[in-house]
């Protein structure tokens, strides 16, 4: 058994609390002098073949000791730790979170990793590694801080998805983090219940998705329930608690599905190519009724780069030439093959996922140019630039208006002609 000892407490007034009940003091060859004058690191006790190990933390000043409790000795009350956890002061809260984990107190933890993310570098790491001796946290929580911005979405999402053991702890430091990656982190908060995380929500969000995952999330943990209605707002929010419709769970896939991990480039005939995976993606458009799906295309190559500018009437002399140029077998993308690439699986109206520049990449790894417009089997797929949204036109007419040229390729002809 471990107590915690009063910090005022001092070593020479326990070593004549302790003789005075029988303890003698066992001789440990110091390797350096203490830190402070008459208040060594460690020391041992006996008596009647019992030990006590005594621990002492200068910074801190705790004092620990580890052996037969002493209720003889005054120790610091387990029910002083919450409050010293929170307390303004930087050194007392470490007190308390050190404390805590030495006398194995599991059910502050997640007050400790609270108080972690409001202290001062390098405490919030000492804070982090105490809530870790209390109970292991994932490398990705441990580290959070650290990972690029999209490391950090990837990781919350892909627990949010599996419904990974370790999505409690990602989503408190994930709050702290991105806009985008602390919309995720509500969501998951508001899933699990997690009505200990709302001292951390965000105090504000930008965006009307994000706003509004905000506020729902926020009334989730604090017991409300959407209502039975089919209202905009309550679909929303059942889509958010994971119980949505279609046009709804498209709006928040670009929050909770994780992205693809892009294969690198394949090299045929000097052409770099991109595979996309047999795997659900999300088409349609939320705001336009019906039109939200999940998709899963065949896998499929198609280039990595827009090839040319050219007309609609070129398209089929063109490929005709790049076929004998390099032997490979060649066609234009169906419509959902061209959009299943440029938007990845969590169906982003956005290709860049971050706003749209002269050059963006998509979730597979597919590289766009300045050209917005990509004529595919069915028609031309347009960007609009106004409302940063993919959208089907009507079929392509034969007139010289611009597109960038893909040139996707089916896996089974490739291994044929390979």
């Amino acid at each position: 058994m471990r107590q915690v000892l009063p910090p005022e407490l001092t070593f020479g007034a326990l070593e004549l609390r302790l003789n005075s009940l029988g303890w003698t003091k066992d001789r440990i060859p110091a390797l350096l002098p203490p830190l402070l004058a008459g208040e060594p690191e460690m020391a041992a006790f006996s008596r009647e073949g019992l030990q006590l190990d005594y621990h002492f933390n200068p910074a801190l000043r705790l004092r620990v000791i580890e052996g037969p409790v002493l209720p003889d000795l005054p120790s610091l009350p387990v029910t002083d730790l919450p409050e010293m956890i929170r307390s303004p002061d930087p050194e007392r809260a470490l007190f308390g979170i050190e404390a805590a984990a030495a006398l194995g107190q599991g059910h502050l933890r997640r007050s400790i990793l609270l108080r972690a993310l409001r202290l001062p570098d390098p405490l919030s790491g000492l804070a982090l590694d105490a809530a870790h001796r209390l109970s292991p946290l994932c490398a990705e929580a441990r580290f959070f801080a650290s990972l690029p911005p999209d490391r950090q979405r990837q990781c919350l999402r892909q627990a949010l998805k599996h419904d990974s053991p370790d999505t409690a702890d990602l989503a408190l430091f994930g709050l702290a983090a991105s806009p985008e990656t602390a919309a995720t982190a509500m969501i998951a908060a508001a899933r699990l219940g997690l009505s200990d995380l709302l001292p951390a929500f965000p105090r504000q969000a930008s965006g009307e998705i994000r706003v509004a995952i905000r506020k729902l999330a926020s009334a989730t943990l604090q017991g409300e329930r959407p209502g039975s209605d089919s209202s905009r707002v309550n679909r929303f929010w059942r889509a958010m608690l994971g119980q949505g419709d279609p046009e709804m769970d498209l709006r928040l896939a670009p929050y909770v599905e994780p992205s693809p991990e892009p294969i690198l480039p394949q090299l045929l005939a000097g052409q770099a190519f991109r595979r996309i995976e047999a795997v659900p993606h999300w088409l349609g458009d939320p705001d336009i009724p019906a039109t939200a799906r999940r998709h899963t295309p065949e896998p499929f190559l198609i280039a990595e780069t827009a090839m040319a500018v050219c007309s609609a009437a070129e398209c089929l002399t063109t490929l005709a030439a790049l076929e004998t140029a390099t032997g490979l077998r060649l066609r234009l993308p169906t419509e959902d093959e061209l959009l299943c690439a440029l938007r990845g699986t969590a169906g982003r109206l956005d290709p860049s996922g971050c706003g749209v520049g002269s050059s963006w990449q998509s979730p597979w790894g597919l590289l766009g140019g300045e050209s917005r417009r990509e004529f595919c089997s069915a028609g031309i797929i347009i960007h609009s630039v106004a409302t940063d949204r993919l959208c089907a036109s009507r079929p392509a007419k034969m007139d010289d208006e611009p597109a960038a040229l893909r040139r996707p390729i089916s896996v089974y002809r490739i291994i044929s002609i390979m």
